[in-house]
C-alpha cells in the first residue's frame, strides 16, 4: 500500500486514473514554467529534503560533492527496509524516482543541488529495472520517469542503458523520447560530462566545451 505523500506526489505529477493529464505527455514537466515549479517546490521540497537527510546524501544547503555516490547498499538500507516505505512496490519506487531526479530540477534551476540525489534516483531505477517493476506501472509515463536517471548521470554506460530502454518503451507502447536519449548519450560520449553543467558545478570548460555550449541546443 502506498504512503499518503507517496499517492500525493503520483497524484501531482500524473494526475489521478481517469484525470484528464493522466496518461498524457505533460510539456511543464520538460519546459521551464515558474508557476509549475513554485508549485511542485511548495508541495514537495519539504520530502525531498527529508529525502536527503535520510539518505545522508545532501542538506539543504550543501551542493552534490558532499556525498557524490550514494551506494546502492546505502539506498537499500535508507530506502527499502520499512514495511511501509516508497520502494517496496513498484509505484512507490516510482514516486521516489520522480522525487529524487525531478523535484530537485524543478526546485533548482542553475543550483548544485539540482543535482544532489542524482545517485540516489539511479541506484533505485537499477533497483526496478533488475526486479521487472519498470513493467508494471500504471502507464508508460510512469515507466519512462523510471529511466529518467540513467539519462542524467554524467556515466556512459548509464547513457547507453537510457538508450536501450526507451527504445524497448518507443516498441512497446510508442511512447517516444529516443531523440533525446540519444542526444544525452552522444554528449557523455563525446565529452564525459554534461558541459552545460560546468557552469553550474564549479567547473572549467575546455575550448571544445565552450566552443560546444555556443551551439543551439547545447544545453537541456
Amino acid at each position: 500500500m502506498l504512503s499518503a505523500d507517496a499517492q500525493r506526489l503520483l497524484d501531482f505529477w500524473f494526475d489521478v486514473p481517469g484525470g484528464p493529464s493522466w496518461n498524457t505527455y505533460r510539456r511543464a514537466w520538460f519546459k521551464k514554467d515558474p508557476a509549475f515549479d513554485a508549485a511542485v517546490c511548495e508541495a514537495f521540497m519539504p520530502m525531498w529534503q527529508a529525502a536527503c537527510e535520510r539518505l545522508n546524501v545532501v542538506g539543504p544547503a550543501a551542493s552534490p560533492a558532499s556525498n557524490p555516490a550514494a551506494s546502492l547498499a546505502g539506498i537499500a538500507a535508507a530506502d527499502g527496509c520499512a514495511p511501509d516505505d516508497w520502494s517496496v512496490t513498484p509505484e512507490g519506487a516510482c514516486a521516489r524516482i520522480v522525487l529524487l531526479d525531478q523535484i530537485p530540477r524543478n526546485a533548482f534551476r542553475g543550483d548544485p543541488r539540482a543535482f544532489a540525489t542524482d545517485p540516489a534516483a539511479l541506484a533505485l531505477t537499477r533497483r526496478v529495472i533488475a526486479l521487472g517493476w519498470d513493467r508494471e506501472m500504471p502507464t508508460p509515463l510512469h515507466r519512462m520517469f523510471c529511466y529518467m536517471p540513467l539519462q542524467h548521470v554524467e556515466d556512459l554506460d548509464a547513457q547507453h542503458e537510457s538508450v536501450r530502454q526507451l527504445e524497448r518503451l518507443r516498441d512497446e507502447t510508442g511512447i517516444d523520447t529516443v531523440y533525446w536519449a540519444r542526444k544525452h548519450r552522444d554528449i557523455i560520449a563525446r565529452f564525459g560530462r554534461f558541459p552545460h553543467r560546468n557552469a553550474i558545478l564549479g567547473r572549467a570548460s575546455t575550448d571544445e566545451e565552450a566552443k560546444f555550449l555556443e551551439e543551439p541546443g547545447s544545453s537541456f
